[in-house]
């Protein structure tokens, strides 16, 4: 179905778990590849469900929905007690 929906919870969801998994096989280094580069701005923006996520946090672009995106992911990391590298 295309790249991680930013606008579904199960999403963060999925993202926390992988995140949490990885941080375990990390081989003890501190710090946690989150990628992000992989985002199609037209694959996001040819959802709707995508595009009402972004009218209702206030993003008028792809790019503000990106980063909106990876706070949250960062967030994940920092929580893992890991270092984000993106």
């Amino acid at each position: 179905d295309g790249p991680l929906d930013p606008s579904r919870d199960l999403t963060y969801d999925v993202v926390s778990e992988l995140l949490a998994e990885l941080s375990t096989l990390s081989g003890g280094s501190q710090l946690l590849h989150l990628g992000g580069n992989e985002v199609e701005c037209e694959c996001w923006m040819s959802n709707p469900g995508v595009r009402g996520w972004m009218v209702e946090q206030g993003l008028h672009s792809c790019r503000q929905a990106e980063v909106a995106y990876m706070i949250k992911v960062l967030g994940f990391a920092s929580r893992l007690g890991r270092t984000p590298m993106v």
